[in-house]
């Protein structure tokens, strides 16, 4: 246990499997309290239950604004505060031809890989400036390229007006893993990914 991020509180979204547990876990590790958030309840209530008392778990679909304002008021009725906002929540098409993606299908990939994060923004930094800071992260996978890169060139262009420039900063990181581990996540991913269809 350690104690990097005692007394701060993380709202991590698609949290219930894969990186999102990972890192609400790790999150608890380092003392954080973590609201585990995912349109599969059933998963963020597992996730929530084995980290214990210092989690909570709402069952969250990213892509509506209103759930999100829901997500951040459980946060703050539990713990007091937000510090770190982890927009990890991802969808995309299964492999195939385009031309067989209806528009659906395409308008909830926008939704849930860009719209969310809007949603997320206004959620939380009103929150966040009240108490003089917090952290947005913003997670990316070569399964949804596209619309993730929309939305980083948005926050390159993007602040509240009233914010001081530098009060968000864009860093890209790259992380790499074994191609067998690659292939293994993939298969887990997709076979997770079944409560948006």
């Amino acid at each position: 246990m350690g104690e990097r991020l005692k007394d701060k509180v993380a709202i991590v979204t698609g949290a219930a499997s894969g990186f999102g547990e990972g890192m609400a876990k790790r999150f608890a590790e380092e003392g954080a309290r973590v609201v585990i958030s995912d349109i599969n309840a059933k998963g963020a209530e597992r996730v929530a239950g084995e980290i214990g008392k210092a989690a909570i778990w709402t069952q969250t679909d990213v892509s509506q604004g209103s759930e999100f304002e829901e997500m951040a008021k459980a946060a703050l009725d539990a713990f007091g505060r937000i510090d770190i906002m982890v927009n990890n929540a991802g969808y995309t098409h299964r492999n195939g031809d385009m031309l067989k993606v209806d528009e659906a299908t395409f308008d909830l990939i926008a939704a849930v890989n860009m719209k969310a994060i809007y949603h997320a923004v206004r959620a939380v930094v009103p929150v966040m400036e009240k108490q003089g800071g917090g952290v947005i992260i913003t997670t990316a996978s070569t399964a949804f390229t596209l619309t993730r890169w929309l939305v980083a060139e948005w926050l390159r262009r993007w602040r509240p007006k009233e914010l001081p420039k530098g009060y968000f900063r864009l860093v890209p990181e790259v992380t790499r893993i074994p191609r067998s581990e690659e292939r293994r996540v993939g298969k887990e991913c997709r076979s997770r990914w079944s409560p948006y269809h």
